[in-house]
C-alpha cells in the first residue's frame, strides 16, 4: 500500500495570501478588533498561527530540566498526573467523591479543607477509607 501525504495535491499558501483572504472576508472590518482576542493577562491570541511564528523561539529547542523550563523540570519520570481537588465538607462525602474520581482515572487527589474543619485521626481515617494510595503515583 502506498501512503499518500494528506495535502500533497495542494499548493502551499503563503501568509500574505491568507491575510489577503481574511481582509477580503472581513469587508473592511478591523482584523485586530474582530479576530484577535486577549487573555486576562492581556496577551494577544491570533486567530491562527503558522510554522513561521515559531522561528527564532530558542526555548523550543530546550529539553525538560533545562532553562527556561518550558517543558518542565522533571527529567526522570515520564508520568503525567491527572489531578482533582476536592473541597472537604464532610470526610464521608469527600471520601466517596475521591473513590469515584479514582475509578474514573484521576491519579492525584488534593483535599481542600475549610479553615474551620476540625481534623483528627478519625476524620482522616474516614477520609482515606478504601482508598488505595499505592495506585496514586
Amino acid at each position: 500500500m502506498v501512503k499518500k501525504r494528506l495535502f500533497q495535491d495542494f499548493e502551499p499558501t503563503s501568509t500574505s495570501d491568507w491575510e489577503a483572504a481574511i481582509h477580503k472576508d472581513l469587508k473592511g472590518s478591523d482584523y485586530n478588533k474582530r479576530l484577535v482576542s486577549k487573555t486576562i493577562s492581556d496577551i494577544e491570541i491570533a486567530p491562527y498561527y503558522r510554522k513561521e511564528n515559531l522561528d527564532g523561539l530558542e526555548y523550543l529547542q530546550s529539553l525538560p530540566g533545562q532553562f527556561p523550563y518550558t517543558r518542565g523540570t522533571n527529567t526522570k519520570r515520564k508520568t503525567t498526573y491527572i489531578r482533582q481537588d476536592i473541597n472537604v465538607e464532610t470526610e464521608i462525602l469527600a471520601n466517596k467523591k475521591a473513590i469515584r474520581l479514582i475509578e474514573e482515572g484521576v491519579t492525584s487527589i488534593g483535599f481542600i479543607f475549610n479553615p474551620d474543619f476540625k481534623t483528627n485521626k478519625a476524620t482522616l481515617k474516614n477520609l482515606l477509607h478504601s482508598i488505595n494510595i499505592e495506585i496514586l503515583n
